[in-house]
């Protein structure tokens, strides 16, 4: 894909820029019409204001990617059995499978674009967290052990 025209330092791309270098359809209205419809990416970025640039649509996917990534992801949180198997009949689990001797699934419904919510059970604990679709669940097992291991070294000090 070609260009887009990005706001700096959010997870919005307002418009797409045409081949002929004019911008398409925004679907935003300023004084009763249109914003950027058909102009120039100058002329769009000038209406705009500052904060807005137009760069690649890669470069604004990676982005807005890294911006959810900074947003959701966080420690693994412990929860209740009964939270767990709410979760796990809400919705069809994803990636329902035993890895290293932790049961997991993630949610099929997506939180924000490549991001969902994963859920593990070891033994009688349970735990959930924000992860990326393409985290492995190797690593995520690891992640639960060492989760464990630090609250096993709390509660014997």
């Amino acid at each position: 894909m070609g260009h887009v025209i990005y706001e700096k330092g959010t997870t919005i791309i307002h418009t797409i820029v045409n081949k002929d270098g004019r911008c398409a359809l925004t679907g935003e209205f300023k004084d009763g019409r249109m914003m950027g419809e058909n102009k120039t990416v100058k002329e769009y970025l000038k209406e705009l204001g500052p904060g807005f640039v137009c760069i690649p649509f890669d470069e604004a996917l990676k982005k807005i990617e890294k911006l959810q990534e900074e947003h959701y992801i966080a420690d693994w949180e412990e929860i209740s059995k009964d939270y767990w198997f709410f979760a796990l009949e809400s919705l069809p689990p994803e990636k329902w499978k035993t890895v290293n001797g932790i049961e997991f699934f993630r949610m099929m419904e997506k939180t924000t674009g490549h991001i969902t919510r994963h859920y593990a059970r070891y033994q009688n604990r349970y735990f959930a967290a924000y992860r990326k679709l393409s985290d492995d669940y190797s690593r995520l097992s690891d992640e639960i052990r060492c989760l464990i291991s630090r609250s096993g070294q709390k509660h014997s000090a």
